[in-house]
């Protein structure tokens, strides 16, 4: 009769030990999903900085281009005008 109360005993010790180690890990993957969801955030937020840094590039070498065809413009037109008053002189 002892041997079967040890027996039970120990079960129950056992049985203790199991929803002791399942609460931790519960506990460890309800952490693990808050990270997940956190480092989710975080990479779809970086995501939307590139793709806004890239349209930026976008707009400043489009910028770029209107700018150097106005220098070129304005040269030719210095140009022609340095031209004329050449001639003029003639």
């Amino acid at each position: 009769m002892n041997f079967i109360h040890d027996n039970i005993t120990e079960m129950k010790t056992q049985v203790n030990n199991i929803k002791v180690a399942t609460d931790t890990l519960n506990k460890d993957q309800i952490s693990v999903k808050a990270q997940i969801s956190d480092i989710t955030t975080k990479a779809t937020a970086a995501d939307n900085k590139i793709q806004s840094l890239e349209a930026e590039i976008v707009t400043l070498k489009n910028n770029m281009a209107f700018s150097t065809t106005m220098s070129t413009s304005d040269e030719n037109v210095i140009q022609e005008l340095q031209e004329r008053v050449t001639r003029e002189k003639i």
